[in-house]
Formats: C-alpha cells, sequence, structure tokens
C-alpha cells in the first residue's frame, strides 16, 4: 500500500509538474463544468488563478473577442462534446488580436469514462498571418483558382474564379464541384483524374474543358490541379484546382488558322510566283505560278535543286548565269542584303525564254540570324516586248517630217513631236499643255469638236484637208489622218493626229488648173480658126478678084484694096491660134 501511494504521489508530481512547464493555457473541467484544473498559462486568456478552481466555468469572464464565440456558445460547444464525446476545434481571438485555435475535447479517466472536458489553446497568430498574406495572394492572382477537399467539395474560390464566371462566392464555396451551376464542371473524365490527386498524388495538367455557360457564354479553359497542405487552416491535404481561359486564344488560333488558308489560297493561286529556300538554298515550297514560269517542277526538299528551280538562268544581257552565282543564293550567302527588281532570263526546258523581275527578302529567326529567303518574281517578257516596240515607234514618231501630235479628248495636246515643230514652229514645251485650236485660224475652230466627236464614237478620219495657222500666223494647206487612242480596257482616251503640209501640192494643182484653162482656150480658138480659115480663103479670093476687076472706079478701087487689108489680117490671126495650139499640144 505503502508503495501505491508513492507512486500516486510520484505520478501526481509528475503530473503538477507538466501542467506548470507547458506553455499551453488548459482549463480542466469537471461533468459539473467547474473548474477542476489549470495551467499557468491559462491565466492570461482565460482569465483564471489558482483560486478559481471549483468555481463554475460560467463564473469566468474569457480573455476573447466575443464576436469570435460568447461564453454562451462556449458553454453550448462544451455540451456538444460532452453530449457526442467528439472534439471540437474552434478559431478564437484575444481581445489583442492575436488568433488562437481552441481545442475543446472529453475528459476521459483511466477506466475510460468521461468526467469532463479539456480546453486547450494553441497560439496560431503567426499560421494564421501567413495564411492570410497568402490568401490575399491568391485573391489578386489573375487565375481563376478553386480549393477542394477529398470528396471535391469547394472550400475556397478566389475573387478571379467569382468575376470570371458571374458567381458569388457564397453560391461556390461548400458546393461539390461537378454540381457547380448547371453542372458545366460534370465531366468524368475529370473528375476521375481529381479523385486521384490526393491518394496517388497526381499531377492534373492542362485537360482541356469547353462549355456554354448560362452567364458568360461559350468557355474554352485548360483545368490544372495539384495536391497542396492546408493552404486554408485545414490539416488534412487539399486540392488546389487552377482554371486557364483559353477562348480568346482559341479563337486566335481559329483566326490564324483561317488566315493561313487564306494565305495559303492567295500562295497558291497568287498571279505571282513565289519559292522558298533555307540558308542551305534547298527549296522547300514554291507556287503553282513558279511552276508555270519555269515550265517544271522541282521535287520541294530536293538538295540537288538549290536556289531557283529554273532549268536554266542568264544575265540580263544574254550570258550564262549558274544557279549558285543567282541573286537568292547571293541574298543567302549574305552578298547582298536583298533583290529589288532584278531581272533574269529564264531558259525552259522546252528551249523558250522568259525575262522576269525577282524581289527577294531574307528571312530571319528572334536572333537575327537568317535562316532563309523568299523570292516573288514575274514574267515581264510580253512588257519588255512592248517596250521594244515602244521604243521602235517613239523612234519612227520622232524621225517622221510629218507632223504627229497626241491629245486627250478635250482637245488638249499631250504629244508633240519633231515634225510638229518643223512644221507648225512651236517646240513640244510651247505646244504640250495647250488646246489643239490654237493652230486653227478663226474661221476653222468649228471644225475641232465635230472631230472629237466622230473620235468618240471611235471613226477614223481620213485624208482631212484643211487650213492650219503656224506660230509666225502664216497659214499653210494641211492634210489629216485622225485616229482614236484606245487604252488596254478598249477605252477611248484621246486620238492620234498626222498632219502633213499640202502646200505644194495646193500649188501644182492650182497651176495644173490654169494650165489647163489655157489648153482649153487654145484648143478653142484653135477650132475656130479651122472653121474661120476655110470660109476666109474663099472671100479672100472672091475680093481679089473682085480687085482685078477693071469696071471698078477710084473708090471701089480703095475699099477692094481695104477689104484684102483686113482680110490678111484675120487670116494672120487664125494663123497665130493654130500655131499656139499646135506648140501648147506638143
Amino acid at each position: 500500500m505503502r508503495n501505491k501511494n508513492s507512486e500516486l504521489h510520484d505520478l501526481s508530481n509528475d503530473i503538477l509538474n507538466l501542467l506548470n512547464s507547458t506553455r499551453i493555457p488548459v482549463v480542466m473541467l469537471d461533468r459539473r463544468l467547474s473548474i477542476r484544473r489549470i495551467t499557468p498559462a491559462a491565466t492570461k486568456l482565460f482569465k483564471v488563478v489558482p483560486a478559481d478552481i471549483g468555481r463554475p466555468f460560467a463564473d469566468i469572464k474569457l480573455n476573447i473577442e466575443e464576436s469570435e464565440i460568447t461564453s454562451h456558445d462556449l458553454e453550448l460547444q462544451i455540451a456538444k462534446v460532452l453530449d457526442s464525446l467528439q472534439p471540437v476545434e474552434l478559431e478564437v481571438r484575444d481581445l489583442e488580436g492575436c488568433w488562437h485555435e481552441l481545442s475543446i475535447l472529453p475528459y476521459r479517466t483511466q477506466d475510460n469514462k468521461i468526467d469532463g472536458v479539456v480546453l486547450a489553446l494553441q497560439d496560431i497568430d503567426a499560421v494564421k498571418r501567413s495564411q492570410r498574406y497568402l490568401q490575399t495572394i491568391i485573391e489578386n492572382i489573375p487565375t481563376p483558382l478553386l480549393v477542394l477537399d477529398a470528396d471535391l467539395r469547394v472550400r475556397f474560390a478566389n475573387e478571379t474564379f467569382c468575376a470570371t464566371f458571374q458567381v458569388a462566392r457564397e453560391e461556390t464555396v461548400g458546393q461539390l464541384l461537378y454540381l457547380l451551376g448547371n453542372e458545366q464542371w460534370k465531366v468524368s473524365a475529370l473528375t476521375e483524374l481529381l479523385e486521384k490527386v490526393l491518394p496517388e498524388h497526381k499531377l492534373v495538367q492542362n485537360f482541356s474543358v469547353t462549355h456554354e455557360f448560362p452567364r458568360i457564354g461559350r468557355k474554352a479553359m485548360l483545368v490544372s490541379a495539384r495536391r497542396i497542405e492546408d493552404i486554408v487552416g485545414h490539416r488534412a491535404p487539399l486540392i488546389l484546382l487552377t482554371i486557364e481561359d483559353v477562348t480568346e486564344n482559341e479563337q486566335m488560333v481559329d483566326i490564324l488558322r483561317a488566315s493561313e488558308e487564306r494565305f495559303r489560297t492567295l500562295f497558291s493561286l497568287g498571279p505571282v510566283a513565289v519559292y522558298y529556300c533555307d540558308i542551305s538554298g534547298t527549296i522547300q515550297n514554291f507556287n503553282r505560278r513558279a511552276v508555270e514560269l519555269w515550265g517544271r517542277t522541282p521535287a520541294a526538299g530536293d538538295t540537288d535543286e538549290q536556289f531557283c528551280g529554273s532549268y536554266k538562268l542568264f544575265r540580263p544581257e544574254g550570258s550564262f548565269m549558274p544557279h549558285d552565282e543567282c541573286p537568292m543564293a547571293e541574298v543567302l550567302n549574305g552578298k547582298i542584303q536583298e533583290a529589288r527588281d532584278q531581272e533574269v532570263l529564264i531558259e525552259r526546258p522546252d528551249g523558250s525564254r522568259i525575262v522576269v523581275v525577282v524581289n527577294i527578302r531574307p528571312l530571319e529567326n528572334s536572333d537575327k540570324e537568317i535562316t532563309g529567303a523568299i523570292n516573288c518574281f514575274y514574267d515581264i517578257t510580253e512588257r519588255k516586248q512592248g517596250e521594244i516596240a515602244l521604243a521602235r515607234l517613239a523612234a519612227i514618231v520622232e524621225c517622221s517630217t510629218d507632223a504627229i501630235i497626241a491629245k486627250n479628248l478635250d482637245g488638249v495636246i499631250e504629244n508633240w513631236n519633231r515634225g510638229a515643230e518643223q512644221l507648225f514652229g512651236y517646240t513640244a514645251e510651247e505646244a504640250v499643255g495647250q488646246s489643239i485650236t490654237m493652230l486653227m485660224p478663226p474661221d476653222r475652230v468649228r471644225e475641232e469638236p465635230a472631230i472629237l466627236e466622230r473620235i468618240r464614237r471611235g471613226e477614223h478620219i481620213d485624208h482631212y484637208e484643211s487650213v492650219r495657222r503656224r506660230k509666225d500666223g502664216s497659214l499653210l494647206d494641211v492634210s489629216l489622218s485622225i485616229s482614236p487612242i484606245v487604252d488596254k480596257n478598249g477605252q477611248i482616251v484621246g486620238a492620234s493626229k498626222i498632219a502633213r503640209d499640202i502646200s505644194e501640192r495646193k500649188l501644182t494643182e492650182a497651176a495644173l488648173i490654169k494650165s489647163e484653162k489655157l489648153a482649153a482656150a487654145g484648143r478653142l480658138a484653135a477650132t475656130l480658126a479651122h472653121e474661120i480659115n476655110n470660109p476666109l480663103q474663099a472671100v479672100a479670093n472672091l475680093v481679089s478678084i473682085w480687085a482685078q476687076s477693071s469696071g471698078l472706079d477710084a473708090q471701089g478701087q480703095a475699099c477692094a484694096a481695104m477689104a484684102e487689108s483686113e482680110l490678111r489680117r484675120v487670116t494672120h490671126l487664125t494663123q497665130q491660134s493654130l500655131s499656139f495650139y499646135r506648140e501648147s499640144a506638143f
């Protein structure tokens, strides 16, 4: 018995020393809720002293904010523990604002009987402040976040989640994930993955969820989840769920995909030939038009097909150009920065040649390193042929002695050749931009509207004779040939006029007319002389016989002599008329 009492005494001393040495505020109550025992640390928070042992706990005024828990609420919690025999844990704050965890546990005797309760306070102020700091950070993270427990029930939702999905925190926290909203998160595959996060320490990364939300419309999201420890004050591990809204990304991807499709269509159907080479010069891609201009289809990616897909290349002057000396090779080798509007001759496998203009720019990566180059080129063969023909025509126009003038449909001079300068006396600088009517005498100005009207109808005017005025005011006769000028769309945009000086011809024609008149007069005179000569001879013979008659008196003889004289004069005139006709005829 003595040994037993000694052991009990030692045990009592041990417990007393343990309680006195602990820094945890502890108050033990009996079944009547009277104070049974306290620790020294309980003095401050519970406001009890050793003299209070045996007093009802309800008489003690606690050093705890009543906004956190009142004395009555605490008694109800104590009664709950005595009734259910299940511990209760509460977070409370003292009057100084420090946080504590209040644990209420059943007081069990050695024979496992409940004989009261134990109240213990643990200082969690530092933990609580850290949690609030972390929570503030989480609240301000621009990514929607949820914290789930093992049952996938929402324990926390940050402000970004509520704002993004337009839900209140009250209608979210405490709900099962797959029952949120209109069950938009009820995805069996996602649920299966989340259920493995805690027991198997699984990570969920970028699980795709697309749903039509009633308030915000269609959203495409990437969901990730991982295990976390006590992020909001719960001892059991929780699940941190992050949600990335990729709706705009998907829309951008769709836009880029559509843009790429349009680019590929443009690349394939565009009128300009395009091909791309990597840094080694290997042709990686080309469009339909490039094949048409090359006259062959190279094998994309073939290392034997380098720098250009044409059969042969030549320089503009006609010398042979090896492929490794072409503009694409020079750009890729860094010999030139880029090629702009360079002319190259391409020979096709069938021997035909075309002239193309190439424009080449290098392609660079983010480090400004050249990774390849793209060549856009187009056929200018017809244009070159047109330029040659135009140059020939310009040379002909410039060297022509005829005046060649181009004017628009308003009659304004737009082109003036050297022949026009010589014919009218105006230089090109003086004439271009002026009205064509400056070449017309006042009485001819009315011709121009009629001419322009015929040109607008597409008519050609050939050998139209008129009178024009030189710079010095003198007039000259001209023959005009006027034709419509048509653009590439078939629209009449002006007129081309060729004016030829016909002054000499006009003088010749006048001389011919005068000569013809003289010839006609000669022929008439000859005819008259011929017709008169025969009767005149008869009359002359009769007068001569009469004059020799012996029966004439002096007056008769005088009259006969006068008649003979006049007949000789008339005969002389008829002989001159015949002589003039014969000379003009030969």
